[in-house]
């Protein structure tokens, strides 16, 4: 009996770490939050699946202008486009580049949702890939350092979250 008793408390604990760490997720998940990858992406949870949220960031993208290419099954790539004269940096090393932006959707095991990942590439001067793959080996992630790009990329991750909350409030 006293057994029974111990496995009962540590089935119910478990349940209660594993609901709280769900509701938790959740939460997140529902909100939006984080909008913060570090130095060199645009991270956060939205509360869709990953081809829905797939399905958003092209619409998105395509709506500001980006031409899209698809790059795996959780993940689109923009084709390669030039880098606009407001987004260039003071140094002009940027001058006469071409960049490009890679979107993934990767799904969360527990809450649900989908994490949502934007990385920005600037390519070689002396590159120009036509189709739409995976950035070349030779590509520069868009980092802090380059504060216009990076803001960029931060704001497309921001278009691509702002419908996904618009979209959940929907349903």
């Amino acid at each position: 009996m006293e057994r029974w008793r111990r496995d009962a408390r540590r089935t119910i604990a478990l349940a209660a770490v594993m609901a709280a760490t769900a509701i938790g997720a959740g939460g997140c998940a529902r909100a939006g939050t984080s909008g913060d990858g570090g130095d060199n992406s645009y991270q956060t949870i939205v509360a869709l699946r990953p081809d829905s949220t797939l399905r958003i960031a092209r619409t998105q993208l395509e709506h500001h202008n980006y031409r899209i290419g698809d790059a795996g099954p959780n993940a689109i790539v923009t084709l390669p486009a030039p880098i606009p004269a407001y987004l260039q940096d003071k140094s002009a090393a940027t001058q006469g580049r071409y960049w490009l932006l890679r979107v993934s959707a990767e799904p969360q095991t527990f809450g649900g949702g989908t994490k949502l990942t934007v990385v920005g590439y600037v390519l070689p001067s002396a590159s120009r890939p036509a189709g739409a793959a995976p950035p070349p080996r030779e590509a520069v992630v868009v980092t802090s350092a380059n504060a216009a790009l990076f803001a960029e990329v931060k704001a497309a991750g921001r278009w691509i979250q702002d419908e996904a909350w618009r979209n959940r409030k929907r349903r």
